[in-house]
């Protein structure tokens, strides 16, 4: 049986009838210790019963509609996607991103990567987007990655929108804008 992590239940349930069957994978792919790219459906299951007995939600309206979405695709289907990484595991990003990005803990390879992957993002990403793929991917904590972000902004390695944004694009220095290029990340 997972032992669930309360904090992930917590956050779920602050939702409530909004919270999508995307957006609990997302938290427990973020927030629950796992092995490897991904989580696996066991996994995901135990925490959409954990939602349904906290709320007036059934786990049918997270475990059908991830199904639904499911792809194996490794290329970005948009944010509604879940994509199959064989091996009973599911994630909120491609294969090819977790083969390509995984253990990858710094912040502008990720950005560059994403820069290359997303036609959406032009020259710069959501400052959420990029630190959910660095914590995800790259298996660095929450508070790790916004740190080392804030330290290469400091920096003049990334730059950010107007700082006090809740979630100011970041771009990449025009210094560290070929960064990746010679590291084979795309």
């Amino acid at each position: 049986m997972t032992e669930l992590r309360d904090d992930v239940l917590d956050e779920a349930g602050q939702r409530s009838k909004y919270l999508t069957a995307r957006e609990l994978l997302s938290l427990v792919e973020r927030h629950h210790p796992h092995e490897g790219a991904g989580v696996d459906r066991e996994t995901f299951e135990a925490y959409a019963e954990g939602v349904a007995d906290r709320t007036a939600r059934s786990t049918d309206e997270f475990t059908g509609p991830l199904s639904d979405g499911l792809t194996t695709s490794d290329r970005w289907g948009g944010g509604e996607a879940v994509y199959d990484l064989g091996d009973d595991r599911i994630s909120v990003y491609p294969r090819h991103w977790h083969e390509t990005l995984g253990g990858v803990t710094d912040p502008r390879e990720h950005l560059q990567f994403l820069l290359g992957e997303v036609d959406d993002y032009g020259k710069s990403v959501p400052e959420s987007t990029l630190l959910h793929l660095v914590t995800v991917v790259g298996g660095v904590g929450y508070d790790e990655a916004k740190a080392t972000l804030e330290t290469l902004r400091e920096e003049g390695a990334v730059v950010e929108d107007a700082d006090q944004h809740p979630d100011a694009n970041v771009y990449l220095s025009e210094e560290d804008a070929g960064l990746a290029d010679d590291k084979d990340v795309q």
